[in-house]
This record gives structure tokens, sequence and C-alpha cells, in this order.
């Protein structure tokens, strides 16, 4: 196996364990907190000159910016099926366009909150 297929699979890897130990992000600004916390992993490892101990921290920041990208892009197609699951449950945005819809959070095929890019929609609890 070559060097980056080495390397790739060991993110797969690191994924996969941090996928099953914790759950997804709720927000890009949570992910981002997470990615943020393993620079700065690598980097004290990095000024200690521990480059085994940064090779595995580097190795978790590639996971968790895969892992950001997994939990947190949707397609659209992804999209229009969570609106359209929405308004089957007679949810409608009220001052929020469709294309901002980000996010919604279901629990047993109920809508608890409905998170738009800029803020929350009025869909909580129903």
């Amino acid at each position: 196996m070559d060097k980056p297929t080495t390397i790739a699979v060991e993110v797969v890897k690191e994924l996969n364990k941090a996928m099953e130990k914790f759950p997804k992000f709720n927000s890009a600004h949570e992910g981002y907190a997470v990615l943020l916390e393993e620079v700065d992993e690598a980097w004290d490892a990095i000024k200690r000159n521990d480059l085994d101990h940064a090779r595995k921290e580097m190795i978790q920041v590639a996971a968790m910016a895969i892992r950001f990208l997994h939990d947190l892009y949707k397609t659209k197609d992804e999209v229009r099926a969570e609106i359209r699951h929405m308004s089957e449950c007679g949810i409608s945005p009220t001052d929020v366009e469709r294309a901002e819809w980000q996010k919604v959070i279901f629990r047993d095929g109920q809508v608890l909150i409905l998170k738009y890019m800029g803020g929350y929609g009025d869909a909580t609890e129903r």
C-alpha cells in the first residue's frame, strides 16, 4: 500500500471510531470547535517536537474535517426531502425562504427544532 493510501485508511478508521463514540455535529459552530481543538492539540505536539503525537493528532484533524462535511453538508435532494416531510407534517416557514433551511432535528418522527441559516424557526416541540 502506498503512503497516501495508508494515511487515508488511518483517517477512515479514526473517523469510524469517532462516529461510533460521539453523536453527529449539531452545527457548524460545534464542528469548527471540535476541529479547532484537534488542530490545537497537533500544534501543541509540534511545539514539543513530538512528531509521532503530532501525526496522530493530524489524523484526527483529517477525520474531523471529513466528519464536518459528512454531518453538516446536505445535498439539494436531502434538503428537498426534509422540506417535503415538514410540509407533510403541516410545518411551513414563516419569514424564512426554503432555500435557507439548513437542518431539521427529528426525534421519533417529531420535529423538535427547525434550524435555518441565521437562527431558529418557530417549529419547536410540534
